[in-house]
Parts: C-alpha cells; structure tokens; sequence
C-alpha cells in the first residue's frame, strides 16, 4: 500500500483501463436501466418492477433475487435483464452474460436493457471491441439513450480514440447533462489528460449529483495519477460518510487516508488515522507496522535510514511485534533490539572506565595500520585566515534567496538567518548532555578523523591498485555516553554525529532549536531533511557531491569547504569503488576486513585536497576551488551537485574546557 503513494502509470491508456474498470463497477452497481416495462402492461407487475428497480439500485440483490424468483418473472426479457443485472453486481458476470444472451438469442435481440447490460459487463471485462459493437447497435437502435453515450465514450478512450471518445461526451451532455455518471466520466478524461484540478471538479460535480459516489474510489485515482493533495481532499471528502461503513471498509479507509496524510507530511492526521483501525482491530498489521514508522521517522516520507529506533522506541517496538508478519517489521523490530543492545553495551564501557573524569590523562595509542599516516598532515596545509571566495550577505526576502542563487545555481554564505535558533550556548556539551540524556544517537568512529576516504585496496585483501572506499565504524549510544566519548582525552579516535537525521534522532526538541526563517522555508525550496553534525571538531569530508541542495548552519566552532561547480566534474577523477567499513574495538583498536564482495561499487573522487597526485591526475592541475570559512552564525547556501571538501574546527562553548563543532544542514 506505501507504494500506492509513488506509483506511476506507464501510459495515459493504460490510466484510462484501470480507471474504465473502476467506473464499469460504479455503472453495474448504482445505475439503473432506461428498457422498457415488458412484463405486463398490469398495474400490479408494474409495482413488482419498481421493487425489484429499487432493490437493485439500493443493492440489495439477494432480495432482489427473491422477488424476481416469486413472481417468476425470470421468463421475460425484462426479467433476464433484472438477473443479468443482479449477477453482475455480484460479479458472476458469466451467469450475468447468459441472462443477457438468454433474452437476446431467444426472446429479443434489440431488447435495449439487455443490450446495455451486456457491453457493460464486457467493458467491465475489458473486452472493449466486442462491447462496442453492441453499444454502436444500440446508438443505431436508440439514438436517445443517455446511457450509451457514456459506454460509447469510455470504450474509445480505452481504444485510444481520442476524438471519438470526447464526441460521445459531449452527446451525452447534450442529452442529460444533470447525469453523475457523465461527470465522473469527464473526470477520468481530465485526469487521462493531466488537467487534475478540472478532474477535481468534475468528480465533485458527480458526488453531487450522486451522493452514493465513494470518493475514496476518486482518491485511488488521484494517487494511481500521483497527485497526492488532490488524492488527500477525495478522501477528506470520503471521510464524512465512513462512519455508516463495515469495519472493513473503516480500516482500508483509515489505512489509505493515513498514508496519504504523511505522504503530505501531515503526520499528526496519519497517527490518528492509524490509530483508528488500531481501535478497530488492534491487531492490524498494515497499521500497526505504519504507526511504528511513523514513530520513528522511516515511514514512506524518508529519505535517510531505512531502520532507526531512536524516537518512541518502546511503543514502536510494541507495534513492531504486533505486525510481526510483515518481513519489514521483522527486520525493523531487530534493528531496534540491536541497537537497544549497543547503547546498553557503551553505557556499561562508559560506567565502568569512569570516562567522564579522564579528561586530562595521557592518550591511549590507537591500533591500525594506517592511522598515522593518515592523521599526519590532516589539517597542516589549512590556512586559518584564507580570503572567501563566496560572498557573504543578508538575505532581504524569500525572492531575494530564492531569485538571486537558487535559480542562478550559485553558493552563498547567508549571515542572518540563524535569529531563531536557540541561543549558541544551548548547543554546548553539558546543556545538551542535560537536555537529551537517555536518547539514542548513532555514532560514527573514525582512527583519523576522515570520513568516507579512498585506500589503498591491499589494506583490505584486494589489489593494490584497487582503491576502496571507507566508511567510519558506526554504533548507537545515548546521548549522554557520546558526550563522554567526546570529552575523553586519553581516547585518539574521533567520535561524530553525523547524518544525524533530526527525524529519526533526538526530534522535535532539537527542530525546535533549529528553526529556519521564513525567508528560507518560505521559499520553494522543499525542505525535506534535516541533519545534526556534532564534534569536537578535527573531522574531515573527502571532496564529493549531493544531488540535492544543501543548506549548511554552523552554530559552534568553523567549518573550512573548499567547492567546485558541477562541470568540473571531469578533472576531479570520480570513480566507482568497492566499499569497506572499518571494524572497531573499544579503546582505539580497528580493523579492516577482507572485502568479500567487491561488486558493489561506490562512486567518488580520487583527489585529496591536501596533497594532491598531479602526476596521476594531471587535469586537476591549475584548478581552483572556492575556499570558504564558515563561522558561527553563517549559513552556506550549496547547489546540487556542487562538489566540495568539508574540514571542522572546534570551537570554545561557555567555560567547557572540551572544543565542540556542532552544525546543522537542510
């Protein structure tokens, strides 16, 4: 069902086809037919027929059923046009087609009800051309029939008759144009041909014209065409008659309705949607396993860890189990036990080595093969009092942002738009360590302080060569327990939040410390995440892009990038490589596994800002990034695809005697 939410349809026919077969039900179950009374011309039958009429519009065929059986009126046209009519609507469409035939091969082959009745159990069945043929006899028959217009146009919208579909319409216009089924019908033409607020219109036209229309069937459309707002306001529209529903149809309505309201990131509409079925059925698996995502920020609007149970975890937990027989809720639900099992593990590390009060000891030597000769010149060649190569101004507006670097795809360093974050001492070790005590974050440890590097492939069983990318160690602690990390001096590996996705981790205290203003939320960027990166500083970004723009405020400490535009991609040496991750044991000890599988490839940048090979990349020769310092209380402005190399820099924070590198991107 998330799916639902992105699908998109491979051809504007193939829209038209589903979308044929979802209005061929509405006409079989609440339209009525325009034959003739033939029964009996008697009062007294006459009655029977608007019975049996009214059962059937009210769909309440078993009764339905049962009269026509009484009355044996099973042996007229009419009667078999009633049966055929009745099964339809159950969906017996064979038994349905056989009382049409029965009346037309036997009886009357013009007779009009049976006729109807049988293109649109073969339209509902899409076989299109064989209904056609019917419903053009039935044109030559009865040019009056409002009926066969509209079969007429939906058939040849399904054909892909464009011109011949849109004449039909506009016939049956002309002939009842009070009718809902035109409406509804003109609304699955708009939304064939992308017009999807006229579609809207069209379809509420229909639902009032016709009350008994389920606008949740509209919903589906708009969310089969991808128009998720306008999906939202049909089953806004759905809502008001759900209450008179079965419980069935209450928990795929809520369901649907939810997952339609986080796609629009109205999450506290999608919990209370979800929490409704749980209401209905507590033991819901669709519900319960989108409530527990929700809760923790991987529901179907993430874009960062596809498991994280750093928020509510004990009740999404909760909810984990209860949808233990979806395999996602499974492999979430360990997730979330091994991560309860690590902060538990460096909780004991930190209680037992009393870190806290080992600031001042000598450091520990770290363990791997490569750490000094990586650490070694790190930060060396940096020049603390660089000029920057990218301005420095006031935004004024949202258009002033928006217009003059958005559009024009060009970096800034915006100085004003941090008054509404909280004050910079908030963001400060000990007022941090008090505020989120007892969360879970995830930790990334590194034996230098570099972070996603390119080495040399013999350090991990491969060729020499053979480049590999690394990624850090990564771990969950409390909050607490990173603090005490950090603030150990007798440690050498470097301790970072980073990526830290504010809607996965610590939550809405740290959003309410990191507000943007309206110039820039305002604006049509779409702010989709939010990261926290906390340090002491002396951490290192090798040189590399996002395809998304980046919104980079540093609130502690400086951060030196250097950035090259996009098309200098061909001389910055981007290649794929396999990727490792180091293996870490707690104090300083890590390790580099051979790489088993070397398929899986990761793409980035083989030059090292710090001491580039010209002789091996001779075209980065002579090019020159945009250097820029970043202070507290300045905000950096990225284009996509914009390449750069982030250093950081520590920072004083109050009287703490450990430096602190806190920032945030959007």
């Amino acid at each position: 069902t998330a799916l639902l939410i992105t699908l998109q349809m491979k051809t504007l026919t193939l829209v038209i086809k589903i979308i044929a077969i979802i209005a061929a039900c509405l006409f079989l179950s609440i339209e009525s037919t325009n034959a003739k009374t033939i029964l009996s011309d008697t009062p007294a039958v006459d009655e029977i027929e608007k019975k049996i009429e009214a059962l059937i519009e009210n769909q309440r065929y078993n009764e339905a059923e049962i009269l026509l059986e009484q009355f044996n009126s099973k042996a007229s046209c009419q009667g078999l046009t009633f049966q055929g009519r009745i099964q339809a609507n159950k969906g017996n469409f064979d038994l349905a087609v056989g009382s049409f035939n029965e009346c037309l091969d036997e009886m009357d082959g013009n007779f009009e009800g049976a006729l109807i009745g049988k293109a649109k159990v073969l339209l509902h069945l899409s076989q299109t051309k064989e209904a056609l043929e019917i419903i053009n006899k039935v044109i030559g028959l009865y040019p009056e029939n409002k009926d066969v217009y509209l079969l007429s146009g939906r058939a040849h919208s399904v054909l892909g008759n464009s011109r011949e579909s849109k004449k039909m319409y506009q016939k049956a216009k002309e002939i009842d144009p009070s009718s809902p089924y035109l409406w509804f019908d003109l609304g699955v033409r708009s939304v064939a041909t992308e017009q999807f607020d006229l579609a809207f219109e069209e379809f509420v036209k229909a639902k009032e014209l016709n009350q008994s229309l389920d606008m949740k069937i509209v919903g589906r459309i708009f969310l089969q065409s991808g128009e998720i707002g306008l999906a939202f306001k049909s089953f806004e529209m759905a809502g008001e008659d759900i209450e008179n529903k079965p419980k069935s149809e209450k928990i795929e309505f809520f369901n649907l309705f939810g997952l339609t309201a986080e796609a629009l990131y109205k999450n506290g509409l999608a919990e209370e949607m979800y929490r409704k079925v749980l209401g209905i059925d507590p033991d819901n698996v669709e519900a319960n396993l989108h409530l527990a995502q929700l809760l923790t920020g991987t529901g179907i609007t993430n874009l960062s860890s596809l498991h994280a149970c750093g928020l509510n975890t004990d009740e999404a937990m909760k909810h984990y189990r209860l949808a233990g027989s979806n395999p996602m809720a499974k492999d979430s639900l360990d997730e979330c036990e091994s991560h309860l099992k690590q902060s538990k593990e460096w909780k004991s590390r930190v209680e037992n080595d009393s870190i806290e009060n080992a600031e001042q000891t000598t450091p520990k030597k770290t363990t791997t093969t490569m750490f000094s000769k990586l650490k070694k010149g790190l930060f060396s060649s940096n020049k603390m009092n660089h000029p920057n190569d990218i301005p420095k101004v006031e935004i004024r507006s949202t258009d002033h942002f928006y217009q003059d670097y958005v559009v024009k795809r060009l970096p800034v360093v915006m100085t004003n738009i941090q008054n509404k974050f909280s004050m910079p001492e908030e963001f400060c070790w000990d007022k941090l360590r008090e505020r989120f005590k007892g969360m879970p974050v995830k930790v990334s440890i590194s034996d230098s302080g570099r972070f996603d590097g390119p080495e040399p492939g013999d350090l991990w069983g491969l060729s020499p060569n053979e480049e590999v990318l690394v990624r850090p160690y990564e771990t969950i602690m409390y909050f607490e327990d990173f603090v005490a990390l950090v603030k150990n001096n007798s440690l050498n590996e470097t301790f970072y939040i980073e990526y830290q996705s504010v809607d996965q981790y610590l939550g809405d205290d740290i959003k309410e410390m990191i507000k943007l203003p309206e110039e820039i939320a305002e604006s049509e960027l779409e702010l989709i995440l939010k990261n926290m990166w906390i340090s002491k500083g002396g951490t290192v970004a090798m040189l590399h892009y996002d395809d998304y723009e980046n919104i980079l405020c540093q609130i502690i400490g400086r951060k030196e990038l250097t950035l090259f535009p996009p098309n200098d991609m061909g001389r910055l040496y981007y290649t794929a490589r396999s990727k490792g991750a180091l293996e870490y044991t707690y104090p300083g000890t890590f390790k580099r596994e051979q790489i088993v599988d070397s398929t899986k490839r990761i793409f980035g940048s083989s030059i090292d800002l710090n001491n580039p090979d010209l002789d091996k990349f001779p075209l980065f020769r002579g090019l020159k990034g945009k250097k820029v310092m970043l202070h507290p209380g300045e905000c950096l402005f990225m284009p996509s695809y914009w390449h750069h190399e982030v250093r950081s820099f520590g920072g004083s924070c109050a009287a703490e005697h450990t430096l602190a590198n806190v920032a945030v991107n959007f």
